[in-house]
């Protein structure tokens, strides 16, 4: 039988009644077991669950202001006047290319956008939670979740702006560069990669197309990879982007020959659909203006040349007459434009030459003293724009540029710079008057400082490690008798070609100028190079089936687009100079020594204990 324990309230009750002698209730009287003390560990479960509930009260709290805040926000508010900070680390445009990537840092203060869905409403299951014994901890409260969530949002957004927006470093602009790029529109500016319209394009993966989703950054769908068939079909799309249609007649030598491209331009023409065969019209004078060397009389091989003019010509011919006509017109104004340019044949006003008259009777006692330095600029420019017009893209293509003999007139462009950074060095080491070498040294650096004015990078370049080889370098006695206004204008050149952080400051530069100008071939083979080497031009797929195939690197494709535009824009636009034939001879048959024979000289006219 189990004890019966009376309480102090029962007994109290009793003795109430007693002196009241009031009948006795029911509810005074309690029978329950003998209580037990509580143990530590149900003492410690206590606090933990007091605890954790809380911590969910705080956060229903925090929920409910939360809500409040969100309500308030949702009145019209004034736009933030802080504005998007964008920094670059380096100059290259923002695309796939591993050479002069450029490195985004997107930094944006706390925006009034809206929130994204389901931000405030995370419920807790609390009952379920103490079940489960699960420990409720709260790391990142709902508000901060929140303004991470609009973080997010932000950047992608300035994501989206910083490819539609150029930035570039440059410490010494050309004086005739223009600015306003909203103005002037700029071909050598392309910080957004070459992009094809892509609404037409099929939405799923097939043999012909590949996609993929950056889904942190813009969340849209991106290519990455095309067939043949599907790269040339997307030239003729109605809506297609002009750029585009440029990259495609510019780089298709990587994916179709000749003979394939111009039988599609023929089928296609004969399509009576819409306007299919003015879109082909259009497209062949993209062809020839932006690859004239496939048409036109361009080194030994005449007769390919000559089948090729007829294949043209057949194919104007089955246009119609208003538009053939006007066609035909063209292709042949197009063929006497490009023999000017392979010429560098300025025919307009130009600025007065600076040819000196009294000469010496025999060439062979030419010095370069005898020249003024801003004419020996514009004729040493005008010999490096011959040189490079006569380079097709197709020597840039295909790794072509890493075989001499695939890659002809490059070989010979890089000659002549070569030839002029050797010329430089003879002609100060090999001169044993101070005076005079003094003289000298001034004068190739003005003739560098008039390069870089216009817009002749290569040449610049040619210059600077001509200046800078090290039988020149270690002539300190000749240097330190230069005047400081032109020491400063030395150390500002020596800035502008520095190759740390991959050419940063001369990349700016030939980003920002506008043509004639003619860009570094050092800073185009290493891109090229680094490019080929890095990235496939295939890649695999595997199909539905399991069986393999083979597309075209979309990025890839883009990234070579990008960079023979910025050449063919250079190869397009001739420089309005009068060429001196005299001056060009000068300069085109200059002297010049290896680098130990320079080194001895150094050493003989300007000994180590003089310099110290």
């Amino acid at each position: 039988m189990r004890d019966v324990v009376v309480d102090k309230d029962a007994i109290d009750a009793i003795q109430k009644w007693k002196l009241n002698s009031s009948p006795l209730s029911v509810k005074h009287l309690s029978v329950s077991s003998p209580k037990k003390k509580k143990s530590a560990k149900k003492k410690g479960d206590d606090i933990i669950h007091s605890h954790k509930k809380r911590k969910v009260k705080r956060l229903q709290s925090d929920t409910n202001k939360l809500k409040k805040k969100e309500e308030t926000e949702k009145k019209p508010r004034r736009a933030s006047p802080h504005k998007d900070k964008i920094t670059t680390t380096s100059s290259a445009p923002n695309i796939p290319i591993p050479f002069h990537s450029e490195e985004l840092e997107i930094s944006s203060p706390k925006s009034h956008s809206p929130k994204p869905k389901d931000s405030y409403d995370t419920k807790l299951d609390i009952k379920l939670l103490e079940a489960k014994n699960v420990d409720i901890t709260i790391n990142i409260r709902l508000s901060e979740r929140a303004d991470s969530g609009r973080l997010i949002q932000q950047r992608k957004d300035n994501f989206k702006q910083a490819k539609k927006k150029s930035s570039s470093n440059s410490l010494l602009a050309s004086p005739t560069t223009k600015r306003n790029s909203r103005q002037n529109h700029n071909p050598l500016v392309a910080m957004d990669l070459p992009t094809p319209v892509l609404d037409t394009f099929p939405r799923r993966n097939s043999p012909d197309i590949h996609w993929s989703e950056d889904t942190y950054f813009t969340g849209e769908a991106t290519i990455d990879a095309l067939s043949k068939d599907f790269l040339i079909r997307s030239m003729f799309e109605a809506h297609q982007t002009k750029e585009w249609r440029e990259v495609i007649m510019t780089i298709y030598p990587i994916f179709a020959s000749f003979e394939e491209l111009l039988e599609v331009f023929r089928t296609t023409a004969k399509r009576k659909v819409d306007n299919i065969p003015l879109t082909v019209a259009e497209m062949l004078k993209v062809w020839w203006k932006h690859n004239p060397w496939n048409f036109f009389i361009f080194g030994a091989k005449e007769e390919i040349f000559e089948q090729r003019s007829k294949l043209v010509e057949d194919l104007i011919e089955s246009f119609e007459e208003s538009v053939g006509k006007d066609l035909l017109s063209e292709w042949k104004g197009a063929s006497s434009t490009f023999t000017r340019m392979l010429n560098a044949q300025f025919i307009g006003e130009a600025p007065k030459q600076l040819i000196p008259k009294n000469l010496p009777k025999d060439p062979s006692d030419y010095s370069v003293l005898d020249f003024n330095p801003v004419e020996l600029a514009r004729q040493m420019t005008l010999i490096d724009y011959k040189l490079l017009v006569r380079i097709p893209t197709s020597e840039f293509l295909n790794k072509n540029f890493m075989k001499e003999e695939l890659c002809p007139n490059l070989t010979k462009f890089s000659e002549r710079f070569n030839r002029v950074t050797a010329w430089i060095c003879t002609e100060i080491t090999m001169e044993a008057n101070l005076k005079r070498r003094k003289k000298l040294l001034s004068h190739f650096i003005i003739i560098g400082i008039k390069l870089l004015s216009i817009r002749n990078y290569a040449g610049l370049m040619s210059v600077f490690i001509g200046l800078t080889q090290y039988p020149v370098s270690r002539m300190q006695l000749t240097w330190k008798s230069l005047p400081p206004p032109l020491i400063e204008k030395w150390e500002k050149l020596e800035t502008i070609c520095s190759p740390l952080n991959n050419f940063r400051h001369l990349r700016g530069l030939q980003n920002e100028s506008i043509p004639p100008s003619i860009i570094s071939p050092i800073i185009v083979i290493k891109d090229l190079s680094a490019l080929e080497e890095t990235i496939p031009i295939q890649l695999e797929f595997e199909g539905k089936d399991g069986s393999k195939y083979h597309l075209w690197n979309f990025g890839k494709l883009q990234s070579i687009g990008k960079l023979i535009s910025i050449i063919n824009a250079c190869q397009k636009t001739m420089y309005q100079f009068h060429s001196s034939t005299l001056m060009q001879k000068f300069l085109e048959n200059v002297p010049f020594e290896d680098m130990e024979t320079c080194a001895n000289f150094s050493s003989q006219n300007e000994p180590s204990s003089k310099a110290l």
